[in-house]
């Protein structure tokens, strides 16, 4: 009696060890045959095989099945984008901004004294391509702003009068005081598939480079007049005042320009863009055209032009310690390169994120509602 309690108990515990574990794929379970001969009782048991239950297979759980999901549409999504397509003149554009900032660099470094050839050789076909741009979007009266003005009496030095100190003083706090620290107030941008931009940043970069290389490398520039004295000392006086006097023959030429010779031109071609219609009239977003908003019409004109003034008697302030100091000329110019390498980050991703969202978005609203074809009876 107690060998049978004691088997029955064995059996009991593999049929729980089953139980427990569905994993095996099969078992061996004991069958018990009890024979009964007078009073004896034998009892056999034999085993025999007996199929277990298959391995389970994991069920993906809700998250892998949302994620997996969530992958198909993206895809699906993406499928649908419409290829975008870059315009050859964009290559080009891309093609020259890359070749122009590898061989200045290393013009800049190994032969400084090509610099004015190579930035003649560059600025001639970059504005005969800026005016023909900007005639077409009637934007030409720009080409008679300030910077233009620095940069041609850069060339008058450049080319015609190279031993006259006091002319390369002057084009000296031109370049490096607001034609410089014009790309910040302008935004510019070191963008290169734009034309428009590059173009913007060869005019704003390559005068204060120039002035840079001729200043602090006279070795490499035998025939340029730099110094007005032996000690090569120059006086604020010296600085500012031939700087603001240059500033002001071009405002009043400017004035009389815009507001006399072609008054009646512009007042009938309102489509017609200046500096001064863009900063007070078009240019809503910018801080200037709010300051704008303050003054009347009729002194509007003269506001801006007040602070023109202030805005070249301020940039041309540390003109003086970028002509004294290599160190402190040097740290404008890359500080100043950095802001516009960063407007051109900026500038990059905005325009192209927005655009694949805009795309994205518009792919979306397909699959959402996809049109419908008349089918034929």
């Amino acid at each position: 009696m107690s060998q049978q309690q004691t088997k029955k108990k064995k059996e009991s515990k593999q049929e729980k060890k089953q139980e427990q574990d569905p994993v095996t794929t099969a078992t061996i379970t004991p069958t018990t045959t009890t024979t009964t001969n007078n009073n004896n009782t034998t009892t056999t048991t034999s085993s025999s095989p007996k199929q277990g239950p298959q391995q389970a297979t994991p069920k993906p759980s809700s998250t892998l099945v949302n994620v997996s999901s969530s992958l198909r549409k993206r895809y699906k999504i993406l499928k649908n984008l419409p290829n975008f397509s870059v315009s050859f003149s964009d290559k080009i554009a891309f093609t020259v901004g890359v070749l122009l900032l590898v061989s200045t660099t290393y013009l800049f470094g190994h032969s400084p004294k090509y610099l004015p050839i190579w930035y003649i050789l560059w600025m001639i076909p970059l504005m005969i391509y800026r005016f023909i741009d900007f005639h077409s979007q009637h934007a030409h009266y720009f080409m008679i702003d300030f910077c233009y003005m620095g940069n041609l009496a850069l060339m008058f030095f450049l080319f015609f009068f190279p031993t006259s100190p006091h002319l390369f003083v002057l084009t000296f706090a031109n370049n490096c005081g607001p034609i410089l620290l014009a790309i910040v107030f302008w935004r510019n941008s070191l963008v290169f598939h734009d034309f428009d931009k590059l173009t913007s940043a060869f005019i704003h970069t390559f005068p204060p480079l120039i002035s840079f290389a001729i200043r602090w490398y006279p070795e490499q520039f035998p025939e340029y007049s730099v110094c007005i004295r032996e000690n090569c000392e120059v006086t604020w006086f010296e600085v500012i005042v031939p700087h603001l006097l240059f500033f002001l023959f071009w405002q009043i030429s400017y004035f009389i320009k815009t507001e006399h010779i072609d008054r009646n031109i512009l007042k009938e071609r309102s489509h017609v863009i200046t500096s001064f219609r863009w900063i007070t009239e078009m240019d809503k977003k910018s801080k200037s055209y709010k300051l704008g908003q303050k003054f009347s019409a009729t002194t509007r004109l003269f506001a801006f032009m007040a602070f023109q003034l202030f805005y070249h008697s301020l940039t041309v302030l540390p003109v003086i310690f970028m002509f004294r100091y290599i160190y402190f000329h040097a740290f404008c110019l890359v500080a100043i390169y950095i802001v516009m390498v960063h407007n051109g980050s900026t500038f990059y991703f905005e325009k192209f994120v927005k655009m694949v969202a805009e795309q994205q978005k518009q792919a979306t609203q397909q699959m959402a509602h996809p049109p419908q074809t008349n089918q034929k009876q």
